[in-house]
């Protein structure tokens, strides 16, 4: 996956660069998050199922409860599909900011 896929417009019509200029993720947490995704896609496909989710989740959420917590904020349910990138970055941002405030 390139740069100019991650900084495209969403299938919701928001860009990765318009989250970025809201303090959602910065580029260097990107690339952190960018790093987790790739470690837990063991298959390779760019998705992430379920449980690669939760996995990946866990490098950036030290909380095992966290993780959980996150998952159901973004309702997110395991029967959901497949997971690609830009919606990782979201949820793995979403854990960091919540970690940062307790």
């Amino acid at each position: 996956m390139t740069w100019g896929a991650i900084t495209s417009v969403t299938s919701s019509g928001l860009s990765v660069d318009f989250l970025a200029k809201y303090c959602i993720f910065s580029q260097e947490k990107l690339a952190k998050h960018k790093r987790a995704f790739e470690a837990a896609d063991t298959d390779e496909d760019r998705y992430l199922n379920h449980w690669q989710v939760f996995m990946a989740l866990r490098e950036v959420s030290p909380s095992e409860a966290l993780t959980y917590r996150i998952l159901e904020i973004v309702d997110y349910y395991v029967t959901d599909g497949l997971t690609d990138l830009r919606l990782f970055a979201v949820m793995a941002s979403l854990a960091q900011k919540i970690t940062a405030l307790e």
